[in-house]
């Protein structure tokens, strides 16, 4: 099994497979002397796996395929619209097509298993065409054991025993009638904890906390990749202006149900237009009442748990958690609907409102991380820079509750601060002063692409008389690399030292126009309304790091620049440039009010 894309630039997954995967097959299996193909099974993620099944399937017809089921979180039991039409040509294309349940990052790191959310999962599977399941454990990054603070550790597959069960049960045959299943699983739950009522109410709390996670990141997240961690939260300007963030919009689009986002409700609601589907506020006061409901189940089990009472307990924390962080989010949420709401009308009451709300969800915060912090060894299991949602991650950078409390009692410090302005009729900064980003020099070498200077009235691409009317003061006199849209190309160019590339892409179409895949989570946004020039939305510029010395790029045909190279270890946060906001009668940006 391998992944094209990862290492390689996307481009290359057709000659590399083609020229160095199946000739090597083909060695060996001639050196054995064996003529039956074994399969050779290829991800999707992170390559062009059209051009790949094209390229590939005339010289070795025993190819299998692997794609990510509702990303790198569990969503839904179903996928629609880009997301099933990917497995389904996935499916007609390949010997065995295969969905990979990959990393979950929306659960972690607590106990999770709704064993009837996995049958209606694996029954679409049969619905669709997949015909093989390939299953991450709960905390991939840490196996095999779990994130509990516990001396010893404890195992993945004791801990999550239902997890793996449930997944292979169904993987078998998951036509089951679901009241026989639920009394072989509420059987399950006995024999590990001793009588009958005991393994009804832990079912019950694992089946009502299931849907919890899942059902709530679509309507309000960011991204189902592992660039967020759900339970470590999110920040205000993250829920009010979710395209600052990249989102991953797959996320509610391919993996789950018809609904709406945050925005879209808070429009249709100024508008007094109907809503459709799921709704934010609506998804989570059911995902509170839902939590609330598996916490009694799992405390109603206590007088008939006769057998490991630790690992029950351990249940009704986690249990707790989940509601606790349901209700975090709840609060959470409708602050920002009130924020959301005083963008369209000014009406400083909403903001009043605002500030109750989340004052609250801070409280509920800081419960879950009285509860959460001791019991589990860190939160998520991926502590790398990969992570920036609620904030980037690292091996010491907010691996934990106890380290994101302080951000977000800070959060709700500067909301008053910039409220009590308000009330007081002082000037509020919207923006702060801009300063202009400190550049990596580089050299272009001629294959393609040219140098220019990023500044007004400079041609924004290559062949093109598109000029830059507007720009972020941040971006002025970068040295920068314009490419044609047309001939898109590979730049090769020499780094003096390790940096970040900046690149400035039109809105989200350039996502369908380039071989950028931003699922690959490895480029992070940097700046929103960047680059203003006619006929073309305004810009977004993304970061990426790379290493000193030769580098190449090759982003395929679209509408992108370069705008230059800063230093791999400076930190910009993600902002909006101000000055070209607000535009076409949308509501002002308001993520100053948290910054």
């Amino acid at each position: 099994m391998m992944t094209l894309g990862e290492a390689l630039s996307p481009q290359y997954g057709a000659e590399w497979i083609t020229q160095a995967i199946i000739p090597g097959v083909k060695d060996g299996l001639k050196e054995l002397g064996i003529t039956t193909e074994p399969p050779i099974v290829v991800r999707a993620h992170a390559t062009d796996i059209d051009a790949v099944m094209k390229a590939a399937l005339p010289l070795y017809s025993n190819i299998d395929t692997m794609f990510k089921w509702t990303g790198e979180s569990l969503t839904w039991t179903n996928v629609r619209g880009p997301v099933l039409d990917r497995f389904k040509m996935l499916a007609e294309n390949s010997n065995v097509a295969i969905a990979n349940v990959h990393l979950l990052s929306n659960l972690e790191p607590f106990r999770w298993g709704d064993p009837d959310f996995i049958r209606q999962a694996l029954t679409n599977f049969q619905r669709i065409g997949i015909g093989g399941l390939h299953v991450y454990p709960l905390r991939y990054w840490d196996w095999p054991w779990a994130g509990d603070n516990t001396s010893p550790l404890l195992e993945q597959t004791d801990r999550d025993w239902i997890w793996f069960a449930a997944w292979g049960r169904y993987a078998w045959n998951p036509n089951r009638d679901p009241e026989k299943e639920h009394a072989y699983w509420a059987a399950r739950f006995a024999e590990r904890f001793g009588t009958t009522d005991a393994g009804e109410k832990l079912l019950q709390a694992y089946t009502l906390a299931g849907p919890c996670q899942p059902r709530l990141l679509p309507r309000i997240g960011i991204t189902e990749g592992n660039r967020q961690a759900l339970t470590l939260g999110m920040t205000m300007p993250q829920l009010i202006d979710a395209a600052r963030f990249n989102p991953a919009v797959t996320l509610w689009t391919g993996d789950a149900p018809d609904g709406e986002r945050l925005n879209d409700y808070v429009e249709e609601e100024v508008k007094h237009e109907p809503h459709h589907g799921e709704t934010p506020i609506g998804v989570s006061d059911e995902a509170v009442e839902a939590s609330r409901q598996a916490l009694e189940a799992a405390q109603a089990a206590a007088p008939f748990v006769t057998r490991d009472k630790a690992e029950y307990e351990r249940i009704v924390d986690d249990m707790s958690a989940i509601h606790l962080l349901m209700l975090f989010y709840n609060a959470k949420v409708k602050a920002a609907e009130q924020v959301l709401l005083y963008g369209y009308d000014h009406d400083v009451a909403h903001l009043r409102q605002a500030e109750g709300l989340l004052a609250e969800s801070v409280d509920r915060f800081k419960e879950l991380t009285n509860l959460a912090g001791p019991a589990y060894r860190t939160a998520t299991s991926m502590e790398t820079t990969q992570r920036q949602i609620p904030f980037r991650g690292g091996m010491n950078q907010f691996p934990n509750w106890q380290q994101r409390l302080p951000m977000y009692e800070k959060e709700l410090a500067t909301f008053r601060e910039r409220l009590a302005q308000l009330g007081s009729c002082a000037p509020i900064e919207q923006s702060k002063t801009a300063v202009t980003l400190p550049q990596v020099s580089f050299t272009l070498r001629p294959e393609a692409g040219e140098a220019f200077t990023v500044q007004k009235g400079a041609n924004l691409f290559a062949e093109s008389t598109t000029v830059i009317t507007d720009l972020a003061p941040e971006l002025a006199g970068m040295k920068g690399i314009r490419i044609s849209p047309a001939a898109g190309g590979t730049l090769h160019f020499d780094l003096a030292q390790d940096a970040q590339i900046l690149v400035g892409f039109v809105g989200n179409a350039s996502k369908n126009s380039s071989v950028l895949d931003p699922e690959t989570e490895q480029w992070n946004p940097l700046l929103l309304n960047a680059i203003d020039a006619p006929k073309i939305p305004a810009m977004a510029v993304w970061a990426k790091p790379l290493p000193a010395g030769a580098n190449e790029l090759d982003l395929g045909k679209g509408q992108y620049v370069v705008l230059g190279f800063i230093p791999a270890d400076l930190h910009v946060a993600p902002h909006v440039n101000f000055a070209l906001s607000g535009d076409a009668g949308n509501p002002p940006n308001l993520d100053w009010l948290f910054e």
